[in-house]
């Protein structure tokens, strides 16, 4: 890959491609793996951070790295999203070229190493993530940008099946670049000078005339508002209509006559909590939301509120929290309660979400009498705002009254790091807590921490197959040994898990 192929390219500014495409100095023209180093640590965290990030400088940052340290696929792929937010299609288009010349240039010698990494970072072009930004960027509604993105990912997609018999997808972004180029032909044809005598339809469809016909419609609304991306809006106009119409409940020795949400639907909303798809978490969180029984399975509320946390949503975060807790203090019983089939409301996993992070208030059942709640959600914002290191002070800071809150408090400190791209930190402190369960039987004296303890781990360990810290293997004995440890305290759980 020359400048040669993209005439352009010295017109960018921070000169991409031809800037990151150069061998480095040394016996290893691709030189040491960055992911422990400074800058490379201030990229991942600024990236996992996205709201506030000042884009500029992790595109320049991205830049030096990969000039001078190393040529990594994470790094251009932190490239190609800061070069989105601050440059649009344009910039976006410029970094796919600098990885396409990467890959050209350096082929199986850049980094990471393992192949599991290489294909989980040209991936990461594709997450929901990605796409929705992509939705609000500068450019997207030129069709000369997108058809020059679309031949830049046809030039991309040739040099991954050159490396791959079987290459990473980059389906997801050839269907947006589809998509678009169709909205925008579309928009042009509406807004082009209609015939003389052409009529268009404005009668309003009148009030609805049933419930049925009134539910149609909110849903209706609910699609288009998902479909325009003003999920802040969908969020409290689905809550809204769910809860506020919601009156007593009437149950049977604390069993409701309701069913729970579908099993698929729940077991498709942890998959992507597992992957770190935080957008799809999110958006199928909400599809769950408006299924039957879905509006009263608390776990829906707090997948839902941490994703939008990790996606930099906080307003979104904000008011599921104040509507969840209006809805606990309308139907305080509601943690008690079980679905038809027996199963709670709220899962063993979720019980910590509703005391701590909805705030039930000082009286509630789920918190030891004396302790002080770890805020998860508090920590997420301080780290957002001023780094991993300030939000891990914060927990220091915070007394431990009991060994349920100092397993609380690790369970947050590992979440941070999790959250912060640092899977093995966060792996490390959970394989301590979870081999003291062990050693000690804290399982049998309470189950509901000892869950969320090993179902962390298990998100630690499959974050680090996907940086490529562990192989597929290590992570699937691993997991094994962790889906028995969690049949023999509680073996519904252990259906789920991980």
């Amino acid at each position: 890959m020359t400048e040669e192929c993209h005439p352009d390219a010295t017109d960018h500014p921070l000169g991409l491609p031809g800037r990151v495409l150069a061998a480095l100095d040394g016996d290893a023209d691709v030189g040491a793996d960055p992911r422990h180093g400074e800058r490379f640590a201030r990229l991942r965290e600024a990236v996992q951070r996205l709201g506030g990030a000042d884009f500029a400088q992790v595109a320049e940052d991205a830049a030096v790295l990969l000039e001078q340290e190393a040529k990594d696929l994470r790094v251009l792929g932190y490239l190609c999203l800061a070069e989105l937010q601050e440059r649009g299609l344009e910039g976006f288009r410029a970094a796919l070229a600098a990885l396409h010349g990467a890959l050209a240039a350096f082929g199986e010698r850049i980094h990471p190493q393992r192949d599991g990494g290489r294909r989980a970072a040209i991936e990461w072009l594709s997450e929901r993530r990605m796409l929705a930004l992509l939705d609000r960027a500068a450019g997207r509604d030129d069709p000369e940008q997108l058809r020059a993105l679309e031949a830049e990912l046809d030039r991309l997609g040739a040099e991954l099946e050159r490396l791959w018999s079987d290459p990473p997808g980059l389906r997801p972004l050839r269907n947006w670049v589809q998509e678009r180029q169709t909205a925008v032909a579309v928009a042009t044809e509406r807004t082009a000078p209609t015939q003389p005598g052409a009529r268009e339809d404005d009668r309003s469809p009148g009030p609805p005339r049933s419930g049925q016909e009134l539910g149609r419609r909110l849903r209706e609304a609910l699609d288009f508002l998902r479909s325009e991306g003003e999920w802040l809006a969908m969020t409290a106009l689905a809550r809204a209509w769910r809860w506020g119409r919601l009156g007593p409940l009437s149950a049977d020795d604390g069993r409701l006559r309701i069913e729970p949400p579908r099993q698929v639907a729940l077991t498709a909303i942890r998959r992507h909590v597992d992957e770190g798809a935080w957008e799809a978490a999110y958006l199928a969180a909400e599809s769950a939301f408006l299924e039957p029984g879905g509006h009263l399975q608390l776990e829906i509320q707090a997948v839902a509120e941490r994703s939008a946390t990790a996606m930099g949503r906080d307003d979104i975060a904000a008011y599921i929290r104040a509507a969840a807790a209006e809805l606990l203090q309308r139907h305080p019983a509601l943690p008690d309660l079980r679905f038809s089939d027996g199963s709670p409301l709220v899962p063993p996993g979720q019980v910590a979400w509703v005391a701590d992070r909805v705030g039930t208030g000082d009286e509630s059942p789920w918190r030891e009498e004396g302790e002080t709640p770890v805020q998860l959600g508090e920590a997420l914002a301080l780290m957002r705002s001023e780094g991993l290191a300030a939000a891990l002070r914060q927990i220091d800071a915070t007394p431990q009254r009991s060994g349920r809150e100092r397993c609380a408090q690790e369970l947050v400190r590992a979440r941070l790091c999790l959250d912060a791209g640092y899977p093995e930190l966060a792996r490390a402190r959970l394989e301590l807590l979870a081999a003291e369960i062990e050693r000690r039987g804290l399982d049998e004296w309470d189950p509901e921490s000892t869950l969320a303890v090993w179902r962390e781990l298990a998100l630690a360990l499959q974050a680090s197959e996907r940086d490529g810290q562990l192989d597929r293997e290590q992570v699937a004995r691993r997991l094994l040994a962790l889906r028995h440890r969690v049949a023999r305290a509680d073996l519904e759980a252990a259906i789920a898990f991980p």
